[in-house]
């Protein structure tokens, strides 16, 4: 990843000196983007439009302290798989799943975030599960309801 690192660098007008240094930096501010744009594809454009906002001030924090834990957990080591699905309707996958958080290791779960439209459609439940638990409890759990309902698929424009 030289070429990030080095374009940060200029950018940033840095006092690093090593790749070494920077790569602890670097790495989970782009896990971090590649995960608000996987909630953004998961959402698609309409719902963006209704709930996004609202999904950063009250939970990207709360999934963002979850894996940053993770990231110190596993010194790094870990990835994640979003929502597109090719074979599914506008190329996003149509169940709960957001992304999961996986450890490059041994390539198993550590973390489920989910998205699924409750309530006839007019709230929106995020929640995540944790392989601390077996990936059987809901935490988080916080709903955004609106008086319309929300798009019947996910990643609508």
């Amino acid at each position: 990843m030289p070429e990030i690192t080095e374009t940060l660098l200029l950018q940033s007008n840095s006092s690093f000196r090593s790749e070494e240094k920077v790569q602890p930096t670097i790495l989970p501010i782009l896990l971090r983007f590649a995960l608000k744009e996987a909630v953004k594809k998961k959402m698609g454009k309409r719902i963006q439009r209704m709930v996004y906002d609202e999904f950063e001030e009250r939970i990207e924090s709360e999934i963002w302290a979850e894996v940053e834990a993770l990231h110190e957990q596993y010194d790094g080591d870990i990835d994640y798989d979003g929502p597109e699905d090719k074979g599914e309707i506008n190329g996003i996958n149509q169940g709960e799943k957001v992304f999961n958080i996986i450890n490059k290791r041994n390539k198993r779960h550590l973390l489920r975030f989910h998205m699924n439209r409750v309530d006839n459609g007019r709230s929106i439940d995020f929640h995540w599960h944790k392989k601390d638990d077996n990936f059987e409890w809901h935490h988080g759990q916080i709903k955004i309801t609106r008086k319309n309902q929300f798009p019947e698929h996910w990643g609508e424009d």
